[in-house]
């Protein structure tokens, strides 16, 4: 697959070489052992070696990739839709191997292998902006992060909170996971943009290790629940820190989700408000109402960057497969480097 004649690919490679190189490339503190364990968890693993055979030396490159689900828009009055995606993770090339191809070999074989799936997208979160767009990935969306203060106000005029309760719980607990697990994938189903995962991959993201417990708690979580049926929640974990005795501990959401305005306001007006925090950090988008309830982008400290990453591998199934909010007739100009049977131009015609 490789475009690079001295690189060959490997679908079955080693998990302990694997997990050496990306503690090379990323240079965590998790330890060699979690390192291995969490390699061990992605299902879906590549590595290059040397095109004339595999002399066991360190690998010159890693990826790995999960299995996942994107909400796309539905025909109009419809609800959203959601297509199986490939979620790029743990790329890395070896230090002495840069800049001689080793990257392009990955991509070609990560992206030629989604199409051998049949899958029309491809997903992933950029640890650099720079390095994706050459191999057909574009930013899908953004989000930001706000900082709000202990005891935040939010004015939110028509918003009635009424009947819902709220519960923080230990989410190494796996009953609990599974709960929030159930309550992620119900309500990511009807938000457009969101990206759903397995509780495989769940259980390992929200496992904490010793190492990732230094100087933080292990993550907690809020849950929202309305008559019996949980409407939102939030994954969670304070910093403890005291300045001239007082505490000055901060809160980061890490992630958070809700079925309706309702839910949101009681999840922020719980997250402001828990004791000895200072300072909250949640996560917004563009059009987030939260952004006004706490008076406007101004008011706040507010940090902007970009968020889903997407790859179209099959431009006919990627847009038939969603909905479209009006009846349009128009011609696309596709240019693609890797798969020529995208390129071209193609009319695309929705009618209701």
């Amino acid at each position: 697959m490789s475009t690079h004649p001295q690189h060959a690919v490997t679908a079955d490679p080693d998990v302990e070489r694997f997990a050496a190189i990306d503690d090379l490339v990323w240079f965590d503190d998790i330890g060699f052992d979690e390192a291995v364990s969490y390699a061990r968890a992605v299902p879906h693993r590549w590595a290059v070696t040397a095109a004339g055979g595999d002399d066991g030396s360190p690998y010159r490159g890693i990826a790995g990739a999960f299995e996942m689900e994107l909400t796309v828009p539905g025909a109009p009055g419809a609800e959203p839709t959601q297509l199986p995606v490939s979620g790029l993770t743990w790329v890395g090339v070896h230090p002495d191997h840069r800049r001689t191809g080793v990257l392009t070999a990955l991509m070609d074989a990560h992206l030629s292998w989604c199409r051998e799936q049949g899958l029309a997208l491809a997903a992933l979160h950029a640890s650099d902006v720079t390095i994706y767009g050459r191999f057909g990935y574009a930013v899908a969306s953004t989000a930001g992060e706000i900082s709000l203060g202990h005891g935040a106000t939010f004015d939110a005029p028509g918003v009635s909170t009424e009947g819902i309760t709220t519960s923080m719980h230990d989410l190494s607990d796996e009953h609990v996971l599974a709960r929030v697990h159930a309550a992620h994938r119900a309500l990511a189903g009807g938000r457009v943009g969101s990206v759903t995962r397995t509780l495989e991959l769940a259980t390992r993201v929200y496992t904490d290790p010793a190492s990732r417990l230094r100087g933080t708690e292990r993550r907690r979580v809020v849950i929202a629940a309305r008559d019996g049926q949980d409407v939102g929640y939030a994954i969670l974990r304070r910093r403890p820190k005291w300045e001239d005795g007082r505490s000055a501990a901060t809160l980061d959401c890490e992630e958070w989700a809700w079925a309706d305005s309702a839910a949101q306001l009681v999840l922020a007006r719980r997250l402001t408000s828990v004791d000895l925090v200072t300072r909250t950090s949640v996560r917004v988008t563009a059009d987030d109402a939260l952004l006004w309830w706490c008076g406007g982008p101004r008011t706040v400290v507010h940090k902007t960057g970009d968020e889903l990453w997407l790859r179209v591998l099959d431009l006919p199934a990627a847009l038939s497969a969603r909905g479209w909010s009006a009846d349009c007739d128009l011609v696309l100009e596709v240019r693609d480097g890797l798969f020529e049977d995208q390129a071209g131009r193609w009319r695309v015609t929705a009618r209701d």
